[in-house]
């Protein structure tokens, strides 16, 4: 393990990859959440902003909460999940996302 799976594992990296993707959406959400909650922020004012993996993470939970994000940022983002597999570095990412061209990652 590399990086952030280094300091918490390849169990917790597991647990927000593949069919569990939407366990990283539901975390983000939830730190959003506890910003307002705690009075840092109002959904007004909290922007997010992510690039490529992280792209894809703002804009899913700029979709399943536009109520909670006042601005996002999405650079250059993972969005086509049917096709990204099929274009520059996409391939690489089928261990992260799956492989849309299987029926058990479709």
């Amino acid at each position: 393990s590399s990086g952030i799976n280094a300091e918490y594992g390849d169990e917790w990296h597991h647990s927000g990859s593949l069919a569990n993707k939407q366990n990283v959406f539901n975390d983000f959400i939830s730190a959003g959440e506890e910003l307002i909650k705690l009075g840092y922020t109002s959904p007004k004012k909290l922007a997010i902003e992510g690039g490529s993996n992280g792209g894809l993470l703002v804009a899913a939970c700029a979709n399943q909460r536009p109520d909670l994000f006042g601005a996002v940022i999405c650079e250059v983002g993972v969005l086509d999940m049917y096709r990204f597999h099929k274009f520059t570095i996409g391939h690489a990412w089928c261990t992260e996302f799956g492989n849309p061209d299987t029926e058990e990652h479709f």
